[in-house]
C-alpha cells in the first residue's frame, strides 16, 4: 500500500501513520518506534490470550491523544489485525493480501475471525478487500461474504525494471511443493526431448 500512502500524503486532507511490524519494515523505514502493547511478537497472533490483548490495547490507547486523531485503521498484512480495532468503533479497511487467516492457525481462532470479518463487512463505513482475485474468492468461500472488493497493488512508483540477464528459471523454494516437482519434472522431460534446459539445486 506504499502507492496509496504516497498519493495520500499529496493531499492536504490526509496524514498516514504508518506503525509497521513486519519483518521487513527496515527496507521500508516504516517500523514501529512508539507502539504500546503490540509488537513483532504479538502482532499476528495476538498471543496466548487474544480478548485479553485486545482489552490491554484499548485501555492503553482509548484516551491516546494521538489515536484520538485516526479516522480509520487501515489493515492489510496480517487482516486479522483490524480484531484489535473493533472496540474503537471508527471505520476499517481490510485488504488481504496473502490467506487472510494468517496467525489464526487454531480451528476456534480461524471462525471466530470469520465472525468477526462478516461483522465489520455488515458496516457500511467499513471496507473488505483483497489485492487478488484468487483471496478475495478465498475469502468469500470461507467466511460466506458475497462481495469482496478486488483492488491490485500498483508497484508505479517503483523505478526498477525487470531485465533478466540469464535464462535460469527460478521454481524453488528448496521444500518443494507438489506443483513444483511436476513443474520441474516436466521441464527435465522437455530437455530430454532436444530442448536445452539446465535444472540444478541452489541448496541441498
Amino acid at each position: 500500500v506504499k502507492d496509496l500512502f504516497t498519493s495520500w500524503s499529496r493531499t492536504k486532507n490526509y496524514r498516514i501513520i504508518d506503525e509497521c511490524m513486519s519483518g521487513h519494515c527496515e527496507l521500508t523505514d516504516t517500523c514501529a518506534t512508539d507502539l504500546r502493547v503490540l509488537n513483532r511478537a504479538n502482532g499476528e497472533e495476538l498471543g496466548a490470550c487474544p480478548n485479553e490483548l485486545k482489552r490491554e490495547f484499548f485501555r492503553e490507547y482509548a484516551h491516546d491523544e494521538r489515536m484520538d486523531t485516526v479516522d480509520a485503521f487501515l489493515c492489510h498484512h496480517a487482516t486479522g489485525l483490524c480484531e484489535v480495532f473493533l472496540a474503537f468503533g471508527r471505520p476499517l479497511i481490510a485488504v488481504v493480501s496473502t490467506r487472510y487467516e494468517i496467525g489464526r492457525t487454531e480451528a476456534w481462532a480461524w471462525r471466530r475471525l470469520n465472525a468477526n470479518l462478516v461483522a465489520i463487512a455488515s458496516d457500511s463505513r467499513n471496507t473488505i478487500a483483497a489485492n487478488n482475485r484468487y483471496d478475495a474468492e478465498y475469502l468469500k468461500h470461507f467466511t460466506g461474504l458475497k462481495e469482496v472488493r478486488v483492488i491490485p497493488n500498483f508497484c508505479g512508483y517503483i523505478k526498477d525494471k525487470y531485465s533478466p540477464t540469464q535464462p535460469e528459471i527460478l521454481i524453488g523454494p528448496g521444500r518443494m511443493s507438489q506443483p513444483g516437482k511436476v513443474l520441474r519434472d516436466q521441464l527435465k522431460l522437455n530437455s530430454r526431448m532436444g530442448q536445452q534446459i539446465l535444472s540444478k539445486r541452489l541448496r541441498t
